[in-house]
């Protein structure tokens, strides 16, 4: 489907462009949310600690990456 962001109401059209990114981070967000819950749970404090510290890392290396997926196939 093609979709045309120069015609029609531009706060639509941005919305529309935007929400499969909103949805990516709501996905990504819950996932650190669980796997904090996780680790911290049976895993102990200094596992908590290394999985905080690279969450950040991870969620800037995979952001590109879910942007350029979706502008190509969305």
């Amino acid at each position: 489907m093609q979709h045309s962001l120069t015609q029609g109401p531009i706060t639509k059209n941005i919305l529309l462009f935007a929400l499969p990114l909103m949805f990516g981070n709501l996905l990504q967000q819950m996932y650190n949310i669980a796997d904090t819950w996780v680790v911290g749970r049976f895993l102990g404090a200094d596992a908590l600690a290394a999985v905080g510290s690279s969450s950040l890392s991870c969620s800037l290396r995979a952001s590109p990456w879910c942007s350029t997926c979706w502008s190509i196939w969305g």
